[in-house]
């Protein structure tokens, strides 16, 4: 590892995000960042000079040269980049875009063992790009393990893992590298087993993409691996990757970014879409029948925002059910059902329910609903901060 001074992200960091600015898919917007890279502890990656081996020509030469490929392609000071190897055999890479002041990186051995030097540089690339271009979604740490906290966080991340895997893909230089390292990373298989045959994964991608998707899924920080190998396979082809080369032409970078969008829309966001809407639905019925329970008259289109729809029966059903009820005891139903749905809403669209609940507040002020909204939101907001603390 080079033991030249780093040279400023303050410096370097503008001008790649300028080149690149292209390179972001949908909520990954560079215009949208504004991180100060020099702020926090620059020093805290000291530590894993104690149990993680650190990458230096020195030590590990072929794995050096991938990380200088990718330093150079995407335009970082090798310099500013520690990075380390982490003695296990699970497929994975991360980059601590936590600390500040430089990039720190970690990867796996068994990544190491599996990829050829040019796919490392493209796994290397896309870990750099977390550190060029951090992420703003929220997660939150269970069993040692980070997830998104939310679907909504989980869909700001598989968007910014098709970044992502735009700096790798430049990094790499060639789809042929790309697409076989996210393969293996997949799979865990070598070369030895694995047949980098990306044409006919991406045939086959036809069939999973008719898959309806799982709850872990929908919930994933990362898309299925058929839809990051056909939006880079779509990349390629664009003006923003070509320019990044130094070449003309390619297709307009907005028709290839919708064509992903659809991709990943079918494949997995619109099922997130759904949970959203029906969690937001059911906060909307609860708040509607309590209130039609408590003789208050409900304009029900005042409800229907955020996408929401109103099951106009189910009010009156769970509305005639709790106005049998004597006052203490329908509060009682009342935030039982809260409680659940709150939950819902805090697990799949916490940033669509404050909205949501600060529209009706707004355009009810004043109303019997309006305020019954204001306790909603109070049980929502302590509810959000219990789930990111936990």
């Amino acid at each position: 590892m080079s033991t030249r001074p780093s040279a400023s992200p303050a410096d370097f960091l503008p001008l790649i995000r300028k080149r690149l600015a292209g390179f972001g898919f949908g909520s990954s917007q560079f215009d949208s960042k504004n991180v100060d890279t020099s702020k926090g502890n620059a020093d805290q990656h000291r530590g894993f000079y104690r149990d993680k081996l650190p990458i230096s020509g020195e030590i590990l030469p072929e794995v050096e040269k991938s990380l200088v490929d990718a330093c150079l392609r995407l335009g970082l000071p090798r310099s500013s980049v520690h990075a380390f190897v982490r003695a296990s055999a699970d497929m994975n890479a991360v980059c601590y875009s936590g600390i500040r002041g430089a990039a720190v990186i970690e990867i796996n051995a068994g990544v190491i063992e599996c990829l050829s030097p040019e796919e490392l540089t493209y796994v290397i690339g896309h870990e750099l790009g977390h550190y060029i271009l951090p992420i703003r979604s929220i997660s939150v740490r269970r069993n040692r393990h980070t997830f998104p906290a939310s679907h909504e966080d989980a869909r700001i991340s598989r968007e910014n893992e098709l970044t992502m895997d735009r700096f790798g893909l430049l990094a790499c230089g060639d789809f042929k590298h790309a697409g076989s390292a996210i393969l293996k990373m997949q799979s865990g298989l070598s070369s030895r087993h694995i047949r980098s045959d990306l044409a006919a994964f991406i045939q086959n991608s036809r069939l999973a993409i008719e898959v309806e998707p799982g709850e872990d899924e929908i919930g994933s920080s990362h898309p299925p691996e058929f839809v990051r190998l056909r939006a880079l396979n779509a990349f390629v082809m664009s003006d923003e990757f070509r320019k990044a080369l130094g070449k003309e032409g390619g297709q307009p970078i907005a028709e290839i970014n919708e064509g992903i969008r659809k991709d990943l829309d079918r494949a997995i966001d619109s099922f997130a879409d759904k949970i959203m809407e029906e969690a937001l639905g059911r906060l909307a019925l609860a708040i509607a029948a309590f209130m039609v329970a408590n003789r208050v008259k409900v304009d029900a289109a005042s409800l229907c925002r955020e996408g929401v729809r109103i099951d106009r029966e189910r009010i009156k059903n769970v509305a005639a059910n709790w106005s049998q009820m004597p006052e203490e005891q329908r509060v009682q139903a009342f935030e039982k059902r809260l409680s659940e749905v709150v939950g819902d809403c805090v697990r799949s669209c916490p940033r669509r329910t404050t909205a949501y609940l600060d529209g009706l507040i707004a355009a009810l002020s004043g109303t019997a609903t309006s305020e019954v909204c204001i306790r909603v939101k109070d049980a929502f907001a302590e509810a959000l901060r219990a789930h990111l603390s936990d």
